[in-house]
């Protein structure tokens, strides 16, 4: 798991954008969660997904971690459950329990549109 560990602190560092690194997060979940790991088309868009545990977000700059964790709540209007999201990107990771966020955030991830 060292070797996952280092590829995930990678993608944290490193500088390039989400595409280039990608690879680096997905190597950490892949080990962790198996064949459970489920990315992109398999996903609804997703950019990792753990059914019924978690939705993984990767964003390239630091500042679009709200950004993440958003995109991350909009998923559910896809069927993608979970009760935690993870928003992963340049110097942040984030979880969050969804049972603990602000009622106000879940409500304004309901009422906002998915952008065309």
């Amino acid at each position: 798991m060292n070797k996952e560990l280092a590829e995930l602190e990678k993608y944290v560092i490193l500088s390039s954008n989400e595409d280039a690194k990608r690879k680096h997060a997905y190597a950490y979940f892949t080990k962790l969660f198996g064949k459970g790991f489920k990315t992109e088309s398999d996903a609804a868009g997703a950019d990792g997904y753990i059914e019924g545990k978690l939705l993984v977000e990767l964003k390239s700059k630091n500042e679009d971690w709200l950004s993440g964790l958003y995109q991350g709540l909009h998923y559910r209007k896809l069927g993608l459950t979970s009760p935690h999201v993870t928003v992963i990107s340049k110097h942040f990771i984030g979880l969050w329990n969804l049972n603990k966020l602000p009622k106000k955030c879940l409500q304004l991830a309901d009422e906002a549109r998915f952008a065309d």
